[in-house]
C-alpha cells in the first residue's frame, strides 16, 4: 500500500509509504540531515504546488529526491488517498497479491535473459517450433538422461545412433545421425568440429545469427526457419525411433526438411505486403486549434513538446519543457497535461489534443478506462483543465503524422529548452515538418511567440 499525495496533511514522512518504486516507500533521511520536516505537505509549495527542491535535496539523497520529483502533484483540492502498487487501477486484489506471492518463488534462467526470451518469440516461425526452442532451453523435454534423473532406466543409449548417452547436446548437436542433416543444410554446419558446444550456446547462435555467424537480415531470418525445423523433425524421428524401433535415412530426411523449408519461404513470399502509408496532417475545424504533443524519454529527464497549429495550418505555438526523469507512461502523459495547460495559457477555447501515444488517448477519450495509478493524479488534472474549454477533443495519430511535436522534443532534450519557441530558432527538420503538413505563415508576422494574422 502506498500513499496518493494530495492536499491533506495526513501523510508523515518517516512513518508513512508514499514514494511508489521505492524499496519499502519509505525514505530515509541522507546523512547529517536535519530532520525538522514531519509531514510530506511541508515538503510541498501550496502557493505553486510544487516540490520544494531545496528541502528535498537537503533532506534526501538524489535517487530518492528524484523519485519523489516524479511524484505528480494535483492541482485539485482532493486529500490524501490510498492506493495498491500491484495492480494498474490502485485497488487491491486477491489475484495480484498471490502473484506477487508466487514470482517471488518463479525460477530465473541461469543463462538466458529477457531479452533472450523476447528474440525467440519474436522468430518468425510456426508456435510450435518456437515452444521446442524454449524447452530446450530450459531442459524439460523427457530424453532418457532426463528421465534417468528421476527413476532408473534400462538404457541410455541414442535410439538414432545407439552409442551414447541421450543427452540434448548429443541429441541435437552429436549424434553421427544428426551431423549427417547439418551437413546438408543451406549453411552446412561441421558440428563434429564444435564437439564442447553446449546446448545453450546453440540456441544463442540460432537465437542471435546475424552476430554469431555474420548473416545478413534475410539469411539469418532463414536459418533460424532452418535450423527450428532440423530440431522438430530430430526429435520426432527420435520418438518415432524409441517407440517403433525404425530409423529414417538422414540424407532423405535432409531433403524433406530442405522441402518444408522451400514451402514456408514461398508462404513468406506470398505474405500481403503492406500499402505504403499516405501521410496527411489534418487541420483542426474552423476556429479550433489543434495541439500535437510528444515527449522524449532521457536517462535524466523528460523532455516534452506541443506544437499548435489553426484550422489554416498556422503555426501558433511552439512550447518546449524539461521535467523531472520518469517511464514512457509518465512521459507521454505529462506531455498531454502541458499541451492542455498550455492552451489554457493562451486562452483557446476549442481545442483538440492529438499524439501519438495510444494508452493516454484512449484513457482520456473513453470514461470507463481506469489510469495507471502513476498518472492518476495527472490525469485528474488534465481532465480538470479540460472544463476550462468550451470543446476539447483527443485523437491519436501514427508517429508518422505527429512529426514536428517529436522532432521538436528531441531538440529541446538536445539543448535542455524550457519555455517558448520562437519561430526564429525552430530547427530546420522541424520547419520542412511543418512545411510538409501544411505550414503557412506570413513572414512579416513572426513574433518571439506565436504567428498570427
Amino acid at each position: 500500500m502506498c500513499h496518493r499525495i494530495g492536499n491533506d496533511f495526513n501523510t508523515w514522512i518517516w512513518k508513512d509509504p508514499w514514494i511508489p518504486n521505492k524499496p519499502g516507500f519509505i525514505p530515509q533521511a541522507r546523512s547529517g540531515a536535519i530532520d525538522n520536516v514531519h509531514l510530506v505537505a511541508d515538503l510541498i509549495d501550496q502557493d505553486t504546488r510544487q516540490w520544494d527542491r531545496g528541502k528535498l535535496s537537503n533532506l534526501f539523497k538524489p535517487a530518492t529526491m528524484n523519485r519523489i520529483l516524479n511524484i505528480h502533484l494535483c492541482h485539485q483540492l482532493l486529500g490524501d488517498q490510498v492506493f495498491w502498487c500491484l495492480t494498474s487501477s490502485g485497488e487491491f486484489s486477491v489475484k495480484s497479491a498471490y502473484k506477487t506471492i508466487r514470482s517471488s518463488n518463479t525460477q530465473t534462467h541461469p543463462l538466458l535473459q529477457a531479452q533472450d526470451w523476447k528474440q525467440l518469440w519474436k522468430i518468425e516461425a510456426n508456435a510450435k517450433l518456437k515452444n521446442l526452442l524454449w524447452k530446450i532451453s530450459w531442459n524439460i523435454l523427457p530424453t532418457c538422461t532426463a528421465l534417468n534423473n528421476r527413476f532408473p532406466l534400462p538404457s541410455l543409449d541414442c535410439y538414432l545412433c545407439n552409442n551414447a548417452p541421450k543427452s540434448l547436446e548429443h541429441l541435437f548437436l552429436q549424434c553421427d545421425w544428426v551431423t549427417q542433416i547439418w551437413l546438408m543444410a543451406p549453411w552446412p554446419i561441421n558440428l563434429s568440429n564444435l564437439s564442447n558446444l553446449s546446448i545453450l550456446d546453440w540456441v544463442k547462435i540460432i537465437l542471435y545469427p546475424k552476430t554469431n555467424l555474420g548473416l545478413d537480415d534475410d539469411s539469418a531470418k532463414e536459418f533460424q526457419l532452418y535450423s527450428l525445423l532440423v530440431c522438430d523433425q530430430i526429435w520426432f524421428f527420435r520418438n518415432k525411433a524409441r517407440v517403433e524401433g525404425s530409423k529414417s535415412n538422414p540424407i532423405e530426411l535432409a531433403r524433406q526438411i530442405r522441402h518444408v523449408f522451400e514451402e514456408h519461404k514461398q508462404a513468406w513470399s506470398k505474405l500481403p505486403r503492406r500499402s505504403p502509408k499516405i501521410i496527411i496532417w489534418q487541420p483542426p475545424p474552423n476556429s479550433w486549434v489543434k495541439l500535437n504533443f510528444d515527449a522524449a524519454i532521457r536517462e535524466e529527464k523528460i523532455s516534452v513538446a506541443v506544437v499548435g497549429r489553426d484550422d489554416l495550418g498556422k503555426l501558433l505555438m511552439a512550447w518546449a519543457e524539461q521535467l523531472d526523469l520518469g517511464n514512457s507512461l509518465l512521459g507521454e502523459a505529462k506531455a498531454a497535461w502541458w499541451a492542455i495547460k498550455c492552451a489554457a495559457m493562451k486562452g483557446y477555447r476549442n481545442i483538440i489534443l492529438e499524439g501519438d501515444a495510444l494508452n493516454v488517448i484512449n484513457l482520456l477519450k473513453n470514461a470507463n478506462y481506469v489510469p495507471h495509478w502513476s498518472i492518476k493524479s495527472i490525469y485528474d488534472d488534465i481532465l480538470y483543465l479540460s472544463k476550462s474549454f468550451v470543446n476539447v477533443s483527443f485523437s491519436f495519430v501514427n508517429r508518422e503524422n505527429n512529426v514536428p511535436a517529436h522532432l521538436l522534443a528531441q531538440w529541446a532534450a538536445f539543448i535542455s529548452w524550457s519555455g517558448p519557441i520562437p519561430i526564429s530558432i525552430l530547427p530546420l527538420s522541424v520547419m520542412k515538418a511543418l512545411d510538409r503538413d501544411g505550414f503557412r505563415a506570413k513572414p512579416c508576422c513572426i513574433s518571439p511567440v506565436c504567428v498570427e494574422e
